[in-house]
C-alpha cells in the first residue's frame, strides 16, 4: 500500500511518526510531505523521518493565497508520482482538495 502523510504543523509530527513507523515496518510504501512551520523541520530530522517540503507558513492574507495555490500544485505533482491509495493529514484544505483530484 501507499501512503502519504501530510504535515501542515509540528504538532502532527508527533502525532503520525508511530503510524509512519508502524507502516515502515509492515513494508509500506510512505511518502511525508511537510509544510514549512515552525520547528516542523528539526522534528523531522530528529525522529530521522524523510520528508519533502511543499510550503512555507507565510504573513498576509495575500501571501497566504499564493502560498495555498504553491502548496496545492506540488501536492499535487506529488500525488500525480506517487499515485497513494490512502492520504492522511491534519486540518489541511490543500490535502482535501488535492487527494479529491
Amino acid at each position: 500500500m501507499r501512503v502519504l502523510i501530510e504535515i501542515p504543523h509540528p504538532a502532527r509530527v508527533h502525532l503520525f511518526r508511530n503510524v509512519y513507523f508502524s507502516l515502515i515496518e509492515r513494508g509500506h510504501e510512505v511518502l511525508v510531505v511537510y509544510k514549512e512551520k515552525e520547528q516542523t523541520e528539526k522534528l523531522l530530522e530528529i525522529y530521522k523521518i524523510p520528508a519533502k517540503k511543499i510550503g512555507k507558513n507565510r504573513k498576509g492574507f495575500f501571501k497566504k493565497m499564493v502560498e495555498l495555490c504553491r502548496e496545492f500544485l506540488n501536492l499535487f505533482s506529488l500525488g500525480v508520482k506517487f499515485r497513494p491509495s490512502v492520504v492522511l493529514g491534519g486540518a489541511s484544505p490543500v490535502l482535501g482538495l488535492a487527494s479529491f483530484f
